[in-house]
């Protein structure tokens, strides 16, 4: 909210690139913030042997050109999800998700070289939910716009 100078504690509900918040009633924006964020080449930056260990958590290296400057993050997110609200303004209605993040962490702009990265949280093991598989996304931004300058996904397997 804050980097957004929102004036209400309102989330938006899309950031696009890190750098534009876009209202859910305002379709025509969002397109166009795609499109201009699509215009801004990204660095290219790889995830490799990846792979869900046997006590729950991730190891991964991630390879990217040194020079360039920004924090990486690290997120595991289950592909979909669904709850059954019970109370309150959805009571009785199924929810659907799409990307839940279940951990995440910031590895900071050192991590890049192709090191193993380590990555635990929650038990990761029984996030797999109906065989479906978890996804690792990585993504580099500047912390002083929010600006993504790179990002990459990789499905995780056992």
């Amino acid at each position: 909210m804050r980097h957004f100078s929102l004036p209400s504690p309102a989330t938006p509900e899309f950031v696009v690139d890190g750098t534009a918040q876009v209202a859910g009633n305002n379709p025509s924006q969002l397109v166009q913030e795609i499109a201009h964020a699509a215009e801004d080449p990204k660095i290219a930056m790889q995830i490799g042997d990846a792979h869900l260990t046997a006590d729950g958590s991730v190891d991964f290296t991630v390879n990217a050109a040194p020079d360039h400057k920004g924090t990486l993050v690290a997120a595991v997110a289950e592909n979909a999800s669904q709850s059954q609200v019970a109370h309150g303004e959805n009571a009785g209605r199924t929810l659907h998700y799409v990307a839940v993040v279940r951990t995440y962490k910031e590895f900071g702009s050192n991590a890049l070289d192709g090191r193993p990265l380590h990555l635990s949280g929650s038990d990761l093991r029984h996030a797999e939910k109906d065989g479906e598989p978890l996804r690792l996304v990585v993504f580099l931004y500047n912390p002083s716009n929010s600006q993504v300058l790179a990002v990459a996904e990789q499905t995780l397997g056992h």
